[in-house]
């Protein structure tokens, strides 16, 4: 699992690194998701063909891959609200306050999945994560716009501090 860090600590550091380099938002948007593929990439070859133990499956699929996916949902919903944020200035509180909004109420729809995730419970980790083929799920996909809408909320909340 400690390559699966090392991936993710290269990660961090590159979006570390586009940040860096671009002082327009849309264009360090788009370096930090070309990165996230990449890492994505590089961590689906990483993977193993096959877990050694039931744990380390589900430590993957729970917690290691939504590191990366969750980043890549982040900057998908940071680029698209980038290109219809409005204009005029008088707007853009309105828009940001509705985007967050519309975060908020994604995690409401899901509450009973998120509350799970960060209670510690691992009651239901065999049927989320471990009984599974090893291609991508709905829980896969859930998960990862769950964490990307998470990070893009306290990004939000950051960024305006006034929503």
């Amino acid at each position: 699992m400690n390559d699966f860090l090392g991936l993710y600590r290269n990660l961090t550091d590159d979006i570390r690194d586009c940040e860096k380099q671009h002082t327009d938002l849309k264009k360090c948007v788009e370096c930090c998701f070309h990165v996230c593929e990449i890492a994505c990439l590089q961590l689906k070859r990483a993977k193993p063909a096959a877990f050694e133990t039931e744990e380390e499956k589900i430590d993957f699929y729970k917690n290691i891959q939504p590191l990366f996916t969750g980043y890549v949902e982040f900057y998908s919903i940071l680029y698209s609200a980038e290109l219809f944020a409005p204009d005029t200035i008088a707007d853009h509180p309105r828009f940001w306050k509705e985007e967050l909004g519309r975060s908020i109420q994604f995690l409401e729809r899901h509450r009973d999945f998120c509350e799970y995730l960060d209670s510690g419970d691992r009651s239901l980790d065999r049927e989320y994560f471990a009984d599974r083929p090893d291609v991508a799920t709905e829980q896969d996909t859930l998960l990862a716009q769950i964490r990307g809408r998470q990070r893009y909320i306290a990004y939000l909340r950051e960024r305006f501090p006034g929503l």
